[in-house]
């Protein structure tokens, strides 16, 4: 008799122990669904923001510079006046928040960032502008990285084509850059002996550095002329 008591508690933990296991596996094949539905979810609406601003119209872009323009020269003229080497650029993130990105010729070091940031903060307070509004990153000017925000301008990547061009020995040249309604414009201007051979090689020389950058060359319409009077 308590044999077949014993025997029968005994089946019934067994069967207990596997209907617990099939519930538990089952929880668990919906827990891990569940995450991977989120996480995709999450992935995806992160990338719906940033392609909806990367899809902002060039319209859009320069309504952005002529709010922040001003603030821009302000930041820029008190850097010069606290006798930093920089080149200053800024642009707009997926959050809709203003980066603001100072290029440095050197290595990053915390202390010159915290000043450099507290200038900012200080120019952006004195303007009646919200903090929050922007994000500071300072970072290596020869140093390659991500590029997290729709460009409002391009100065650190003028300073790569003015380089890379300097490098190559075209003589005397200007570059000038600036976003129209309709693309972002690149103007190389060489001197009055470069032929077309010439030309074509700089312009390949700017779309290769374009592309170094982590930019889109078919964003950017580049025009190489010679007109610089060498006499």
């Amino acid at each position: 008799m308590l044999e077949n008591a014993y025997s029968s508690l005994k089946g019934g933990r067994e069967l207990f122990k596997k209907k617990f296991s099939k519930v538990w596996l089952l929880l668990l094949v919906i827990a891990c669904g569940a995450f991977m539905y989120f996480s995709n979810a999450s992935i995806q609406y992160a990338e719906e923001t940033s392609d909806s601003i990367q899809q902002l119209s060039n319209s859009e872009l320069l309504t952005f510079i002529e709010q922040y323009d001003p603030l821009i020269n302000k930041i820029s003229k008190e850097l010069h006046e606290k006798k930093y080497g920089f080149l200053l650029d800024y642009g707009v993130l997926p959050s809709g928040k203003i980066e603001i990105i100072v290029n440095l010729p050197n290595k990053v070091e915390e202390g010159t960032k915290k000043k450099i940031e507290n200038i900012i903060l200080e120019v952006v307070k004195e303007n009646s502008l919200n903090p929050d509004t922007f994000e500071i990153n300072i970072r290596n000017h020869y140093e390659q990285s991500k590029i997290q925000s729709v460009g409002l301008s391009y100065n650190n990547l003028m300073g790569h084509i003015l380089e890379n061009m300097s490098e190559k020995k075209y003589g005397s040249f200007s570059v000038t850059h600036n976003i129209s309604s309709d693309s972002i414009n690149i103007e190389i201007n060489l001197t009055e002996d470069k032929n077309d051979s010439t030309q074509k090689e700089v312009k390949e020389l700017v779309e290769k550095t374009i592309i170094e950058n982590n930019f889109n060359p078919k964003n950017f319409n580049v025009e190489i002329t010679s007109n610089i009077d060498i006499k």
